[in-house]
Formats: structure tokens, C-alpha cells, sequence
């Protein structure tokens, strides 16, 4: 098998790759390259007996990066290519795959009910950056990365919650990210900000952060309408509360989904008054944390609960994210 590839093929390879970065633009590449297995058996056979001989697969990618670079404007970029080529030595082809983009930023959630991503028809944040981004740069799609999320009747309010937007295939890599942002803010219904350019591992470093997060609940009574002096009575018994730790068993309306355990959380600030003879309560809450059935207890699973501490069947009839504390993430970045 002869493996020394051509001249007349490697400038067929160097103009398919320019024709190619051309119409992605991509300015850097990383070359692979498919060997026939009996080529690959042999050669790993070879091993171990201190031949002074470059692997055979390192030697095909170092030529052909070698003369892209030296015919074109591109670059090898072995960390963090824009698109990655892979040449089949025995059939002569070249495929490639073109690397998404990513942008981080923060994104609030103004009007509800709206999902954090996309499933089926229901409108969606997710749905709502995309269909943007989209036309801003003919992307194939646009995956959303939360750093967690809120349920279709939370809202997303404060500085917003950290994002990763995936640019799947973009025709188009530098982006002007102000427009973005002004496009996507003007729906009114998602307004995004701090967008700025990042790398791949900032996925996994949003997917694996717990952050702490502040929320705003709006308590009812099932069984009761307490009068102002009641009303009263109860904050002044949940101010003083303080920081403790609940022992939540997973909610009932999650356990089809989720495994059967007991979490122990943090309520670590707690405050409640009374606006418009609603009771309401904002408190800073460990990542994890089940507010609902923090306020209602949910037949007992979530110990102790609001409901616990005041006598009686509260439930949230309205919550909203107040603040994700993510400070750590942008001092360290």
C-alpha cells in the first residue's frame, strides 16, 4: 500500500480545504487523517523495537498542515480549530466537520409561562436566542446551556442567570454580539446581556456550578384567609428563622423523573412581610433547593416547610428568581 500521498492530490486537498474554509468562515484547522487497518496493524506491530520513524498518521497531518498553511492564509490549531478535516488515505476523500461557537452571557426571563429550552410548540428561551441567532449568522441551530434553570411559571428576573448559547455550524463566526443582544431584547420577552465569546469548557463549567440563588414567593392558605393581624403573626414567626437546613425528599411532581431521596438544603437568609394583605418571602437558598415544597412541604417529604413552622397548608401561588450568585464565576473569569 502505497502511503506518501501525491503532489497532485495534496494541491487537490489544499483547494478543496481553501474552497471549504471560504464558504464556513474559518480561519483556523486541525488535520486528521483515516489509514486502512491492515496499515494500522502493521504499524502497531512495529512498535516497541526503537525504529526512529514518525507515526504514520502524524506524518500524512504534518505534511498536509503543513502545505495549507504554506499556500493559504489559514492556521493549525491543534487546542481550538474552527474546523476539523479528516482525510481518507485509501478511498482519496476529505470530510470535515465545522466547530460551533460558543457565547456566554446571562439571560433574564420576563413573561411566562415560557420553558428554558425547546420541546414541542411550547415558546422557549432557548427557542427565542435561536431563531436570532439563526439569521444573524445561518447557523443549523443553537443548543441553550443553562447554569440550572427555572420552571415555565418562574421568572428569570435581577442581573439573569449564566448561559452558554452552542452555535451549531455557523456560516458566519464573528458575530456582532451587540446586535444580538439587541435583537433578542427586543422581543420582551428573553432579554440577554454580557455577551461575550468563550470556549467549550465553559459548558461543562456552567453544567457542574452551584450557585446559590435568591427567590421571591408569594404564600397562600388553603384552608384559610388570616386577617392582617395574622398575617403579622407569621412574619415575625418566619423572621425568625435564620439559616437551617431542610431535609427534602424529591417532590411528587418530579418523582417520575427523578430518583427517590432525601436532599439535605440550606435556607440561608429568610425574610418575609406583608404587601397588599399578600404574605411574601424572599430568601437565599443552597442550589437544589425545592421552594415549593419548601413552602408547602409537600405532604410531609420537605421537613421542616413554611406550612410546618406556621401551623397551617400554605402554597406558593407565585415565585420568581430574584438573583443567581454566580459572583465567583465572573471574578475567576
Amino acid at each position: 500500500m502505497k502511503l506518501e500521498i501525491e503532489k497532485k492530490k495534496i494541491a487537490r486537498i489544499v483547494r478543496d480545504v481553501k474552497k471549504i474554509m471560504k464558504k464556513w468562515d474559518c480561519e483556523s484547522f486541525l488535520f486528521g487523517c483515516k489509514l486502512p487497518e491492515e496499515i494500522e496493524i502493521l504499524e502497531e506491530a512495529g512498535w516497541g523495537k526503537k525504529l526512529p520513524r514518525e507515526a504514520i498518521k502524524t506524518r500524512i497531518n504534518r505534511i498536509l498542515s503543513k502545505e495549507v498553511e504554506r499556500k493559504t492564509r489559514f492556521v493549525a490549531n491543534r487546542d481550538n480549530p474552527d474546523i476539523i478535516f479528516t482525510y481518507d488515505i485509501e478511498n482519496n476523500t476529505l470530510e470535515f466537520d465545522v466547530r460551533p461557537v460558543y457565547v456566554f452571557g446571562k439571560y433574564l426571563k420576563k413573561k411566562k409561562p415560557i420553558r428554558q429550552t425547546k420541546k414541542g410548540d411550547m415558546a422557549s428561551v432557548e427557542g427565542i436566542i435561536e431563531e436570532i441567532v439563526k439569521k444573524k449568522c445561518g447557523a443549523k441551530k443553537v443548543v441553550l446551556h443553562g447554569a440550572g434553570r427555572e420552571d415555565i411559571d418562574v421568572l428569570m428576573l435581577g442581573e439573569g442567570r449564566p448561559f452558554v448559547m452552542e452555535i451549531v455550524k455557523p456560516k458566519k463566526r464573528k458575530i456582532d454580539l451587540k446586535s444580538v443582544e439587541n435583537e433578542i431584547n427586543k422581543t420582551g420577552v428573553v432579554e440577554v446581556k454580557k455577551l461575550k465569546m468563550t470556549t467549550r469548557e465553559m459548558v461543562e463549567i456552567i453544567k457542574r456550578a452551584r450557585f446559590d440563588k435568591t427567590y421571591m414567593a408569594i404564600v397562600n392558605f388553603q384552608k384559610e384567609r388570616p386577617d392582617v393581624k395574622k398575617l403579622e403573626d407569621y412574619v415575625k414567626r418566619i423572621n425568625r428563622i435564620g439559616e437551617i437546613v431542610i431535609n427534602q425528599r424529591t417532590p411528587t411532581r418530579v418523582l417520575r423523573r427523578r430518583a427517590d431521596i432525601i436532599r439535605k438544603r440550606k435556607i440561608k437568609k429568610i425574610k418575609a412581610e406583608v404587601e397588599d394583605g399578600k404574605l411574601i418571602i424572599v430568601m437565599k437558598t443552597e442550589s437544589g433547593t425545592y421552594i415549593k415544597e419548601f413552602i408547602s412541604g409537600d405532604n410531609g417529604r420537605t421537613k421542616p416547610s413554611i406550612s410546618s413552622i406556621l401551623g397551617t397548608n400554605a402554597e406558593c401561588s407565585e415565585l420568581n428568581v430574584l438573583k443567581v450568585h454566580s459572583e465567583w464565576l465572573e471574578d475567576w473569569w
